[in-house]
């Protein structure tokens, strides 16, 4: 018996119909568009901010609308995804509100069992890639604050043993089960973000002149070229969890809402401190945003701003670690209760995690390799890929037909496939090729 309101009884089974025409039944407890928008902002605005003024050095000029383009690429690609999720939805009403991961789903019923383990084992590299990351900066900025010069040192431990520190300070929530229904996760990770950002705005906008007396600016080549657009790509990453946060809206036809709110948001931030951080400091910025200020223009707002992301950034290990390791826990049958089991597991997923940010300890490397590879693929290749073959399909029993695409958009969705793949293959050779030349360089086991 169909239930009243349902998505399947607005589909039309006679001819081909327009991806407009596919709705989503209300969640009864959901959150709205708004809300919906505030979480996309605040889970993606972070880490790769912070490296957006080096990313334009190593770009140039053409960095800061390359930054625009990118952000509203990104958007597109979600909305593909989520008329992806609403088409699934009309079609298998059983996942109605009741999916846990809408993103391998789709990939499931767009390119069958294969698109599901790709898009999980990208899911897993990013989701991974990024809590390296994370330790990285939190790293990082403790060395900031507490050390910030050789006579005056509060603390006084190397890098890579502040990394040693950090990792062992967290091991114990890697611990804990997944967080559950902390709907203050995104509003505490957006006010964060977007305080640290004020911070910085703020101080390179004062001290403006001074630092822009003496920078130059360089041509791009092509190598350092392509090392600028991998975390520009990460920046916008993050679109793995777009059919979550769809999943959990009251009304989810209006999703699309939520994306050009998020990336409103996204792109108000990104290009003043892009363009401000590069134009002030030129070719003499640092791979963060932060460490420019550190050592240019050292005061209580940049303190503040390292204040803020240590905040955001240890909040969000939190949040975002634990999943990744209970879908490992299933790969390597762990049981799911807490115990011995657990933690010994979980703790040497923490050692595989500091043996990496210890081989690799800059993390705009990591920043660049993943924003080349996992992201790339899972924000702006596969999105499309997925919503042009779910609307190719047409179900044998007649329940759904094809649905409908206009000639311009369907030739923007292979452009986009085409420039994706083109685009992540030359960031990713880039990226390798910095880390062999530079990033071992630097790396705490091999100096």
């Amino acid at each position: 018996m169909a239930e009243a309101g349902s998505a399947m009884e607005m589909v039309p089974r006679g001819s081909a119909v327009s991806a407009a025409s596919v709705m989503s039944r209300p969640l009864v407890h959901g959150i709205s568009y708004w809300m919906a928008g505030v979480f996309i902002t605040g889970e993606i605005a972070g880490s790769g901010m912070l490296a957006l003024p080096y990313s334009v050095a190593q770009t140039g000029w053409v960095g800061v609308p390359l930054i625009f383009v990118l952000g509203v690429v990104s958007a597109y690609c979600g909305l593909c995804l989520s008329r992806s999720w609403l088409i699934i939805e009309s079609r298998y009403p059983e996942l109605h509100g009741r999916c846990a991961e809408p993103y391998p789903e789709i990939a499931f019923h767009a390119a069958g069992k294969p698109g599901k383990v790709l898009a999980a084992v990208c899911m897993s590299i990013n989701t991974f890639g990024a809590c390296i990351v994370y330790v990285l900066i939190v790293a990082q900025l403790l060395e900031n604050l507490l050390c910030p010069s050789p006579s005056d040192c509060a603390v006084d431990l190397s890098y890579c043993i502040w990394v040693l520190v950090i990792a062992a300070i967290l091991v114990p929530v890697s611990w804990l089960g997944s967080p559950k229904d902390f709907w203050w996760i995104g509003i505490l990770a957006l006010g964060t973000t977007s305080l640290a950002w004020l911070f910085c705005m703020i101080q390179l906008s004062s001290n403006f002149a001074e630092l822009s007396a003496d920078a130059t600016f360089h041509s791009p080549e092509f190598l350092p070229f392509f090392l600028g657009v991998g975390p520009i790509l990460f920046s916008f990453g993050g679109a793995s969890t777009f059919p979550t946060i769809q999943n959990d809206m009251q009304h989810r036809d209006m999703f699309g809402r939520s994306v050009i709110l998020g990336f409103i948001g996204l792109i108000t931030m990104y290009l003043p401190i892009a363009a401000v951080g590069y134009f002030a400091v030129g070719d003499d910025v640092a791979s963060s945003i932060l460490d420019t200020l550190k050592d240019k223009t050292p005061g209580p707002l940049s303190n503040g701003a390292e204040i803020l992301f240590i905040i955001h950034l240890v909040t969000a290990f939190s949040v975002v670690i634990n999943p990744f390791l209970q879908q490992m826990e299933v790969v390597a049958k762990v049981p799911p209760a807490f115990g011995i089991r657990r933690c010994l597991f979980r703790t040497l997923l923490m050692g595989v995690l500091v043996l990496l940010g210890e081989l690799i300890p800059d993390f705009v490397k990591i920043l660049d390799l993943l924003g080349s590879t996992t992201i790339a693929l899972m924000t702006f290749i596969l999105p499309p890929f997925f919503y042009l073959r779910l609307c190719a399909m047409e179900d044998p029993d007649g329940k759904w037909k094809t649905i409908s695409i206009p000639l311009w958009e369907r030739v923007l969705l292979y452009e986009l496939i085409v420039v994706g793949f083109a685009g992540g293959i030359a960031s990713a050779i880039s990226s390798v090729q910095s880390i062999i030349d530079e990033g071992l360089e630097t790396s705490c086991l091999i100096g």
